[in-house]
């Protein structure tokens, strides 16, 4: 079925299941259900002969295949419902894939600018707030030389400009090693472009990482082992941790690995 040859067709009036065309078409299954759960009030409370206990028993066997009666019918009922939701998904699913994909195609051009505007950043701060220390030396140099001719008002303006200066390297020390998401984030006409960090690991040496396990290490499948590596590093998260933080596990790499995000 393509585009131009989809045809809506929705009776909001009509119901989806006709409870009472189902109720008659699989009576049976419906009497003896009804007829097992009735049967319950007469059970003995509880077992003082054999009789007894056949009764409670046959009540058991009674009310599971009463109850497998209702699957089957259930099953039969619900199948061309399950049909129909497979068409519906069939119809849906396959476009919204491929707008993810097509999504996934721009961001992944979005995080390689990102990545260079980053480091291009973090560079010109990191040189910016260099500059500034030699200057804020300077200066203290100057404060002390005109200090020792006795000048200290002038000597009091000058240091104050190169604690000044220094001050401003500082803060150019933390933009240099500040957040991805600080650096890049851009306002465009469609939203805001920024970078998300986000602590991830990969295991580099299985052999090193099960070692550390002990006896357990070979009882230990990687399914239960990446779970456990992830619930480690969430954890971690919690409290902050970073790449370079975070007590570190052999064999595992951890990293921050940045994605792209339009918001």
């Amino acid at each position: 079925m393509t585009d131009t040859t989809i045809q809506l067709r929705n009776d909001l009036d009509a119901p989806l299941v006709d409870a009472e065309f189902i109720g008659m078409k699989h009576k049976a299954a419906f009497v003896i259900a009804t007829a097992v759960l009735n049967a319950e009030a007469q059970l003995p409370e509880k077992v003082e002969t054999d009789a007894d206990l056949d009764r409670l028993a046959k009540h058991v066997k009674d009310a599971r295949s009463a109850k497998s009666g209702l699957e089957a019918a259930r099953t039969t009922e619900k199948k061309r419902f399950d049909e129909a939701g497979k068409e519906v998904q069939a119809l849906f699913t396959p476009r919204q894939n491929k707008l993810d994909a097509t999504s996934a195609v721009a961001l992944g051009r979005i995080n390689a600018h990102n990545r260079i505007v980053e480091e291009k950043r973090r560079a010109e701060a990191a040189e910016a707030a260099r500059v500034e220390r030699i200057e804020a030396d300077r200066r203290a140099a100057a404060a002390a030389a005109v200090e020792s001719q006795g000048l200290n008002d002038v000597a009091e303006t000058i240091m104050d400009s190169a604690l000044d200066s220094q001050a401003v390297a500082e803060k150019l020390d933390r933009v240099s090693t500040g957040s991805a998401a600080d650096l890049v984030r851009t306002t465009t006409s469609f939203g805001t472009v920024t970078s998300a960090t986000k602590l991830t690991f990969e295991v580099m040496d299985s052999t090193a990482l099960r070692a550390t396990l002990g006896a357990l290490g070979d009882h230990f499948g990687a399914v239960e082992i990446d779970k456990a590596i992830r619930s480690y590093v969430a954890a971690n998260k919690k409290i902050g941790a970073t790449a370079t933080t975070i007590k570190p596990i052999p064999g595992v790499r951890f990293y921050e690995d940045r994605s792209a995000q339009v918001r």
